[in-house]
Order: C-alpha cells, then sequence, then structure tokens
C-alpha cells in the first residue's frame, strides 16, 4: 500500500468498469491489502474505495463471485474501523450486501 498499491487497484477498478473478472481480482486485492492493517483500511476509505465498491456492486449484479469479493471488501475495511463503517451504512452499504445475499 504504501508504494501506491491501493491507488493502482482503484485505477484498474476505474479503467475496466464492465469486467466483473477485474473487477472480482480488484476487490480480492483490495481485501488482501487491507486485511488486518487498519492504516490501509482507512486509506481506501479516503480515497474512494468505498464508492467504487458499491458502484461495482450495483454494476454487477448478476455476478455472484464478484458480489462475494465485494462484500469481503466492505467487511475487512469496516470490521476494525468506525470511519468506514459509518461510510458504508450512509452510503447503502447494508442494502448491497443484503441484495448480494439473495
Amino acid at each position: 500500500a504504501e508504494a501506491g498499491g491501493i491507488e493502482l487497484v482503484l485505477a484498474a477498478m476505474r479503467e475496466h468498469p464492465g469486467s466483473a473478472g477485474v473487477q472480482k481480482q480488484a476487490c480480492a486485492a483490495l481485501s488482501t491489502i487491507a486485511s488486518n492493517v487498519i492504516a490501509n483500511q482507512k486509506k481506501i476509505g479516503e480515497v474512494g474505495g468505498i464508492e467504487l465498491v458499491m458502484a461495482v456492486m450495483r454494476g454487477h449484479r448478476t455476478a455472484p463471485g464478484l458480489q462475494g469479493q465485494a462484500c469481503r471488501v466492505l467487511q475487512t475495511i469496516a470490521k476494525n474501523n468506525d470511519d468506514c463503517r459509518m461510510k458504508i451504512g450512509e452510503a447503502g452499504g447494508i442494502e448491497l450486501v443484503m441484495a448480494a445475499m439473495r
């Protein structure tokens, strides 16, 4: 993350919005980067990662693997970070996760 990994992953997501495969792998990468690193969780929230992951969820509702990875990102960045948890909730993240579970 110190080398700009978060920004690179988010840039790839923005470059390929229609590719469920790219989005799924990007979400997996974000989950790994954020896992147990509160600073990375916070940074993802600060640089628009939450909004981008949620936009991907809205754009790929019929891609269950992607939905699962996106839910994992939201869970990973929310579990130890009150700011991210609030941002996810206020932006409709709970509803998106519930829809992904159906």
